[in-house]
């Protein structure tokens, strides 16, 4: 069975701050496409891509930016975690376009990069985006900001390609807004790509050829890998929406796009059914927290949505195998390394 395609929160951020820029509220655009708060909070959590690529489109209509993927883009690689993170971090251009190609993936289950070389170019490459034509126009506008400004760590800040390829089709006023007058654009092309001087790839980073680095940023960890098959990308989907309390069946049928009879077969092929799997999902976020010292037991059980601690045990009993305290004091003791 294919996964539900899943992306970062980080996403629907990135978009809500230009929307702050330009006064539009998003609450209602929010609702209408079903995006839950805790999407909006935690910038790892993930979302079913089909109902943010619906969003963007319907925000770039009500705040009147036919470039709004691209403004939102421009959040920078800094916004991205981890994945931002290892790109800029790169010691060579080459080595952050692998990075990347290899890593966008965590951010997007089905976003595909790849490099490929011709005479003295090499071509920054976006496979074919999925979406409806204004879903795709601006998710794609988001890409090339982040492709762009990957380049621009070693090329410099002014940088700009001779040309850019557009998968989307041209629209009124697109190649007139302010974020794209200064690109050579070429649209309805088979996938989105950047043209590189080979010889920049070879060039460090930005920070490479400055005496002073910036202060080293914190450590930050690396989100759950997104799953590529059906049952892992719902669990993963579940701990989102688990954060508002156990949602209704139909909402996320309607996020893995299919009817609740669909969903349920699919769910019957997979060996679970739904009551068990929302347990399950919440027992596993329950262990996570039960590996650091910090939380109460009667928090986590509560926040695991259990009327009592006692409830909760039993059920953590049954799942793991060991009451949620033993749990704790074995987690507790292996070394870090092995947590």
């Amino acid at each position: 069975m294919p996964s539900i395609p899943l992306i970062r929160g980080r996403y629907i951020r990135s978009f809500l701050q230009v929307m702050d820029r330009q006064g539009v509220c998003p609450r209602p655009l929010l609702d209408r496409h079903g995006i839950p708060d805790a999407a909006l909070v935690d910038p790892d959590a993930v979302h079913p891509a089909h109902q943010l690529w619906a969003f963007a489109a319907d925000a770039a209509r009500h705040t009147g930016l036919v470039d709004l993927g691209l403004r939102a883009g421009w959040a920078g690689l800094a916004s991205h975690g981890a994945f931002g993170a290892r790109v800029a971090e790169s010691p060579t251009l080459r080595e952050a376009l692998d990075a990347f190609c290899a890593d966008a993936r965590q951010e997007y289950s089905r976003a595909v990069f790849r490099i490929a070389t011709e005479g003295s170019t090499a071509w920054f490459i976006r496979e074919p985006i999925d979406g409806d034509p204004e879903e795709k126009l601006q998710v794609e506008l988001y890409v090339v900001a982040l492709m762009l400004q990957t380049v621009r760590l070693a090329a410099g800040s002014d940088w700009l390609p001779r040309q850019i390829r557009l998968q989307s089709e041209d629209r009124p006023g697109l190649a007139d807004a302010e974020s794209l007058s200064r690109l050579d654009v070429c649209f309805g092309c088979p996938t989105t790509a950047i043209p590189i001087p080979q010889r920049l790839l070879a060039s460090s980073l930005v920070w490479g050829s400055h005496r002073r680095r910036p202060p080293e940023p914190a450590p930050v960890q690396d989100p759950s890998p997104l799953p590529a098959d059906f049952l892992g990308s719902l669990k993963q989907l579940l701990a989102t929406y688990l954060t508002d309390g156990p949602p209704r069946i139909e909402v996320v049928a309607k996020a893995a796009r299919c009817s609740v009879r669909t969903f349920q077969r699919r769910l019957h092929t997979a060996g679970v059914c739904y009551s068990r799997l929302i347990e399950e999902v919440r027992l596993s976020a329950a262990a996570e927290r039960l590996r650091a010292p910090g939380p109460r037991l009667v928090d986590i059980a509560f926040d695991a949505g259990y009327s009592d601690q006692a409830n909760f045990t039993r059920a953590f009993r049954r799942w793991a195998g060991v009451p949620p305290s033993q749990f704790r004091r074995l987690a507790l003791q292996q070394p870090t390394s092995a947590r």
